[in-house]
């Protein structure tokens, strides 16, 4: 157990030296949540919470967190668009994936932006996971790249700005 705990020693040690800086912790924060978006299966409000020294505000953090999350979700909703077609394949050799392609885009096709940004101001819920849904099951463009990219901001920047609001309801500043 105490060589696992030792791999993490490093980027713990990272991200404590420079939790304590703003500027070094916008930037982290910023990457982490671009990654967060496109592979990190952790909620990228993690980030959040790591940080030591004096912080920048909170509408500074929630906006890092949104424009982070936009960024991810632009390469996201192109790999969504060329995965659609393979999706078509699949659909056609196999019943199974053929009735679950079919609810997944008609629950994209109703919910749309709303649906989406539901998904993604749920606290602790993983960014990867919506996002992709949302744009490997948008049906021959239900969704616009545009509003795609703003739906993720906005909900990346409530999600920080209603986790804020949850904490400071028990005296807890993040």
């Amino acid at each position: 157990m105490e060589i696992v705990a030792g791999l993490f020693d490093p980027l713990l040690t990272f991200l404590r030296e420079n939790s304590v800086d703003p500027l070094a912790y916008s930037v982290i924060f910023f990457m982490y949540s671009v990654l967060a978006t496109l592979v990190v299966a952790l909620p990228v409000e993690a980030g959040l919470f790591f940080n030591l020294g004096h912080p920048p505000s909170q509408l500074v953090r929630a906006v890092l967190m949104g424009v982070g999350m936009s960024l991810g979700s632009i390469l996201i909703f192109y790999l969504g668009t060329k995965l659609e077609q393979k999706m078509d394949g699949w659909a056609a050799r196999w019943k199974l994936a053929g009735v679950g392609l079919s609810l997944a885009r008609e629950f994209v096709a109703r919910t749309k932006y709303v649906g989406l940004y539901v998904l993604l101001c749920v606290p602790l819920m993983t960014d990867t996971l919506p996002v992709y849904l949302f744009s490997i099951f948008n049906k021959k463009g239900v969704m616009t790249m545009p509003f795609f990219v703003v739906t993720c901001f906005a909900g990346g920047a409530t999600r920080a700005l209603l986790l804020y609001f949850i904490f400071g309801l028990f005296g807890i500043i993040l």
